[in-house]
């Protein structure tokens, strides 16, 4: 909250300045000292209840008090899916495995949240630094090699929030035997 004071006389005065909501003091200024006809920005910050939405808070002095609505943003989540049909989740072995994700802001605000491709708890590929405003979808690609060990095993794209899992299916590579040698 930023609120902007004015001491309309002509000493230097100090007083307390403070925010409250719903009579619970959240924020204050203890000694804001002012010579006569000086202004200031005051900024009282706390942190953001979803209760306190569409209520007032109200900011006051020794001499005065002021009220402003507030409104508190729904800070979301990273939702993640995996777009099966996109993806390449059947592979041979030391192909790549590709792995489309929609990552979708579930909230108002933005978020930065990496996004991580994983097999049996080990990380396989990264998409750090993912910013999304509030409500916005993205598209992310993670590719990684394909070992034989994935065979049957999740690949799971997780975000901090949320995940999705997909089977893998892995093949051993075609390899060519020599049956008969004719020289």
């Amino acid at each position: 909250i930023e609120a902007t004071v004015t001491n309309t006389g002509e000493a230097t005065q100090t007083q307390p300045i403070a925010a409250e909501m719903n009579g619970h003091q959240q924020a204050s200024e203890p000694n804001l000292t002012l010579a006569g006809g000086e202004i200031a920005t005051v900024r009282l910050s706390f942190a953001a209840d979803a209760g306190f939405d569409g209520q007032e808070v109200t900011v006051l002095s020794d001499d005065q008090t002021d009220t402003a609505p507030v409104s508190v943003a729904d800070v979301g989540e990273f939702d993640v899916s995996i777009a099966e049909q996109a993806s390449n989740l059947t592979v041979t072995a030391a192909e790549a495995v590709v792995v489309e994700a929609t990552v979708t802001n579930t909230g108002e605000t933005t978020l930065t949240q990496s996004v991580i491709a994983a097999v049996n708890s080990t990380q396989q590929a990264i998409e750090p630094n993912v910013t999304l405003a509030g409500g916005d979808t993205t598209t992310l690609t993670l590719v990684f090699d394909a070992k034989t060990a994935f065979d049957g095993e999740d690949v799971t794209i997780r975000s901090d929030d949320a995940a999705a899992m997909r089977r893998l299916s892995v093949a051993e590579p075609a390899r060519a035997v020599l049956s008969e040698l004719e020289i």
